[in-house]
């Protein structure tokens, strides 16, 4: 199923609370993006190594392991989180360079929390 098509199904059928417009941003774990020694170790606050497909979120709203589907993004489980990640409708993407994580910029966007 494509991110747009969950979309409109949720609106469908009434799950409108599962999608928002959210803030999302990028990052990367490189020494031009981490200002802490300590996390570039290549680990997210899950433990598990980073890698595209994953982002970060506030877990008060996004638990750990949550599958949220971004449009213009494509599908992402909440594995990290971050100091300025705060609020439910505000997401960190991975990027695997420091540059696409700039080039990436920040966007507001449709999103739906899966799970």
């Amino acid at each position: 199923m494509t991110v747009i098509t969950l979309i409109l199904s949720l609106l469908l059928l009434g799950a409108s609370e599962r999608v928002m417009v959210a803030e999302v941003t990028a990052y990367s774990n490189d020494e031009f993006s981490i200002n802490n020694p300590a996390w570039l170790d290549g680990r997210t606050a899950s433990g598990k190594r980073v890698k595209e497909g994953m982002c970060a979120a506030d877990w008060k709203h996004h638990p750990q392991g949550s599958l949220v589907a971004i449009l213009g993004v494509g599908w992402c489980v909440v594995e990290d989180k971050g100091g300025a990640i705060k609020g439910r409708a505000r997401f960190d993407v991975f990027k695997s360079s420091h540059k696409a994580a700039v080039q990436f910029g920040r966007r507001w966007l449709i999103t739906v929390e899966v799970l």
